[in-house]
């Protein structure tokens, strides 16, 4: 994967930082370790400005030599937890490198991608750069995606943004929604012996699940299917007793954790409302959107509903096929890319119809599971990649 020459001097460099970032855990609410060493590095890069705001998210601002546009770059420090430790090749948190590729759990969902941007900002030369680069590192994007986003652009105003997550070096110019829902049902107790004189929590939820997976699934003809997927389910009392008398009984309560992936097209109120329908009749069960909520590392509260539309950019964004055309030039993929995954760029695309891309190293299907790792070649092609868009962003403006 031919890259530009002045990436050669960084390439040491790149992969001990984002090493650094694998080795400090940062589970959502959990990043000080990875914000010091981000805010560290920005400044011994040269950065205009090194800032950390209230949540906790690091800010460093880049200036160029001539008029042109802002340009944010926007990465998440947070990962999700170790799973199955036991089963890696390589421990999770050593950032291995071996056979070609880095080790670790957020190398790929985003310390590969937060590394490269912030070595390709701080490192380009400035005449290179119209206008001026923010990079942000936020907290909480694998809790509340866009929710520190959201709060970053309430206090630094951006012509477009960039997303730094996995596309596999191609432009990602939209990406799937997400609902997270909940079903309760609510049956009546009674003992195990005499389950006629009850009503079985659980066997309303099972009937309520049928239903709403028997429901159609909406097509999109860019972003392809909705999706809807059981993720846990729950009964009280658990496991089917009393806990001070052992005594056996029907579960009167039955939670069930329920997620759909959503196109466009898609609301908050039209997705509960065709799944109510699928329930009418259905006594004792209901539907809700879930609420999450997180305590950031500096002690400040969050907290969002679990839903976030799809959204596409406009393919035909002549910034965007700029940068296209420059990536092609460079010998790095210049495709499109449709994510299936949420993102901060719910933040921007949406909450402030912000021209935005997703851009970034590795794939998403190599996070969140065992042996998560990055081609070292790939992380050195994205510090080009940003590098490139920086340039080409500029160029679109008629400034370079």
């Amino acid at each position: 994967m031919p890259v530009p020459p002045y990436e050669i001097s960084y390439a040491s460099e790149l992969v001990a930082f984002c090493r650094e970032l694998v080795r400090a855990p940062s589970l959502p609410g959990e990043e000080r370790a990875v914000a010091d060493l981000v805010a560290a590095e920005m400044s011994l890069l040269g950065y205009d400005q090194v800032l950390r705001d209230a949540l906790g998210d690091v800010v460093g601002i880049v200036r160029g030599a001539g008029q042109g546009p802002t340009v944010l770059y926007a990465a998440h420090m947070d990962t999700v937890p170790v799973v199955a430790p036991a089963r890696w090749r390589y421990q999770p948190y050593a950032a291995d490198q071996g056979e070609g590729r880095l080790w670790g759990r957020g190398v790929v969902d985003a310390k590969g991608s937060l590394a490269a941007a912030i070595l390709a900002l701080g490192t380009l030369p400035r005449r290179h750069l119209a206008g001026q680069a923010i990079v942000c590192a936020t907290v909480g994007g694998e809790r509340l995606p866009g929710a520190a986003l959201t709060h970053v652009l309430q206090h630094f105003a951006a012509d477009r943004v960039v997303i730094c997550e996995p596309t596999g070096l191609a432009a990602g110019l939209g990406q799937k929604g997400r609902a997270g829902l909940t079903l309760a049902a609510d049956g009546a107790p009674a003992p195990a012996s005499r389950p006629d004189l009850g009503v079985n929590a659980i066997y309303l939820a099972i009937e309520g699940i049928a239903r709403l997976r028997a429901m159609p699934l909406p097509q999109d003809d860019l972003l392809g299917s909705g999706t809807f997927e059981v993720l846990g389910m729950v009964s009280e009392p658990h496991p089917g007793r009393h806990a001070e008398t052992d005594v056996r009984v029907v579960p009167d309560r039955c939670l069930v954790t329920l997620e759909r992936r959503l196109v466009r097209g898609e609301t908050r109120e039209g997705v509960l409302a065709g799944e109510q329908r699928a329930l009418a009749g259905l006594r004792g069960v209901e539907l809700s959107v879930q609420r999450g909520e997180l305590r950031t590392y500096t002690g400040q509260a969050l907290a969002a509903d679990d839903y976030y539309p799809a959204w596409v950019g406009a393919l035909d964004d002549p910034a965007v096929q700029q940068v296209r055309r420059a990536l092609a030039a460079a010998g790095l993929p210049d495709g499109i890319y449709l994510a299936p995954y949420a993102s901060d760029g719910v933040a921007s695309a949406v909450g402030r119809q912000l021209p935005t891309i997703l851009y970034g190293p590795g794939e998403i299907e190599k996070a969140h599971g065992i042996d998560e790792s990055l081609r070292v070649d790939e992380l050195q092609a994205a510090f080009s990649g940003y590098q490139i868009l920086a340039r080409a962003f500029g160029q679109a403006c008629g400034n370079l």
